[in-house]
């Protein structure tokens, strides 16, 4: 997320909201994204506290790399903005970009290598699908709920 012209400000959706919330959302998605997977999954207690470490210190990796990814992205964007980086300042940063790409990949395999001595294959398989599209179908229900928010302010509003 890119920081508004305030400190503590976020740019978003919503306008601004300060970083606190913003972090507080992203906590109540990881939840929902946590237990959707856990019903889905439908595992028994004991594989249930096998996975679970293993998903949070998972997501808590790529949090970070993705923190770090942004910010590489938003520095060469904001070089390439004011055009003052040089073409080996610019190969150095898409550099970063790419190793931050490879870490990022890494971990999920290495994610994926510990969950399959843990699940069944159908259940990693599920695992897999629910990885590939949990964010688009969160991005998808938002989609729809924003525009039958505005439907529903135009109706109010007599449009």
């Amino acid at each position: 997320m890119r920081q508004g012209g305030r400190p503590g400000q976020v740019q978003g959706e919503r306008g601004g909201m300060n970083q606190r919330e913003a972090m507080q959302d992203l906590k109540k998605l990881e939840r929902l994204r946590m237990m959707k997977l856990l019903d889905l999954l439908d595992l028994d207690n004991d594989v249930e506290s096998k996975l679970i470490p293993h998903i949070r210190n998972h997501h808590r990796e790529m949090f970070q790399i993705m923190r770090k990814y942004q910010s590489k992205i938003d520095q060469l964007a904001k070089g390439l903005r004011k055009d003052n980086l040089s073409e080996e300042e610019i190969i150095e940063r898409i550099k970063e970009i790419d190793q931050l790409d490879t870490a990022r990949h890494e971990k999920i395999r290495d994610f994926h290598i510990e969950a399959s001595k843990i699940l069944t294959a159908e259940q990693l398989g599920k695992l897999y699908v629910f990885q590939a599209r949990f964010g688009g179908e969160v991005l998808e229900k938002m989609r729809d709920f924003k525009k039958a928010q505005d439907e529903r302010r135009r109706r109010e509003n007599g449009n």
